[in-house]
């Protein structure tokens, strides 16, 4: 029993310290945020799902009792939706869902959790959805504008050369539903992959990633909309690019099981897999390891499809 308490506390000190630390600057808060659902994650791994929702709960709780940040209210927000990520992960861990089937399942649930939220606090505020859009668009902005300055980028005012601030928010906006299945859906592979790392350091049996390939039947929505692309109708030319941008996550990952495949035939060490897979992440590699994850439909380069021999 004082073990089960032990590792129950050390992941809501784990869970403190990042909230804590990620409230000292817009960089720390980028960085340390995307881990926020792996305490959750680790302690329904290791105790079961019932301890991570007590956790999650106990650790929104606490949520209540800080001040707000430089970011206000809409901070808040954002961590409890990454401790709810950490929830249903674990969840679906615990149901027996391979990883693939638990980042689909637990960004659907996320989103659609999410998006309610939206529409509610859109109706109580009276901004409207749109509203609320336009205002996380602009606070992404302002996000990503520090950090560039943190960073000591040439171009403080953005981190991208071009456009200044205004005309960034605006293309964000149009993309923000894409960034937010995109964001949600790396955080959740991102902790699963680091828990599925563990697990397997334990002796657990785990499948191998290097086998998954998306859903033949994506590549359709995927055709459809780059055809969508060139309707003269701006909504769908709008709804098209966030469809393409979520469909090439799902493309970009079947690129890093052809990565993963390569690394397993050639007994590459750990060091050099990893350093492998930061750099997959980096522009413009990772629209290769896109491309080769679209192709591997029709190349097969894992041979996952070959005839079995007589």
């Amino acid at each position: 029993m004082a073990g089960r308490l032990g590792i129950w506390l050390l992941g809501l000190s784990f869970l403190a310290a990042l909230v804590l630390l990620g409230r000292l600057t817009p960089m720390a808060s980028l960085v340390l945020g995307v881990w926020l659902p792996l305490p959750v994650l680790l302690v329904g791994w290791r105790l079961g799902s019932g301890a991570a929702l007590l956790l999650a709960g106990v650790a929104a709780g606490g949520l209540f009792l800080l001040p707000p940040g430089p970011g206000g209210i809409s901070e808040h927000l954002n961590l409890l939706e990454l401790l709810a990520l950490g929830a249903v992960l674990s969840l679906l861990r615990q149901q027996g869902y391979s990883l693939p089937q638990t980042v689909a399942y637990g960004v659907g649930v996320l989103v659609l959790v999410s998006g309610g939220v939206l529409f509610l606090q859109g109706g109580l505020s009276g901004a409207g959805v749109l509203g609320l859009l336009r205002q996380k668009a602009e606070a992404v902005a302002a996000v990503l504008t520090q950090v560039a300055a943190e960073a000591g980028l040439e171009n403080p005012g953005f981190p991208l050369p071009g456009p200044g601030r205004p005309e960034w928010a605006a293309l964000i906006l149009k993309i923000l539903p894409a960034l937010w299945v995109i964001n949600t859906a790396l955080v959740a592979w991102l902790n699963l992959v680091l828990v599925r790392g563990w697990a397997l350091a334990r002796g657990e049996m785990e499948p191998p990633l290097y086998q998954w390939g998306a859903p033949e039947w994506l590549i359709f929505p995927f055709l459809a909309a780059g055809f969508l692309l060139l309707a003269p109708l701006p909504a769908l030319r709008l709804v098209a690019v966030n469809l393409l941008l979520v469909l090439g996550l799902v493309y970009f990952f079947q690129g890093l099981a052809v990565m993963a495949a390569l690394y397993e035939r050639f007994h590459l060490p750990g060091f050099l897999r990893l350093l492998g897979f930061l750099i997959a992440f980096m522009n413009p590699v990772f629209l290769v390891v896109t491309l080769v994850g679209l192709l591997d439909l029709w190349l097969d380069f894992r041979r996952l499809n070959r005839p079995r021999e007589s």
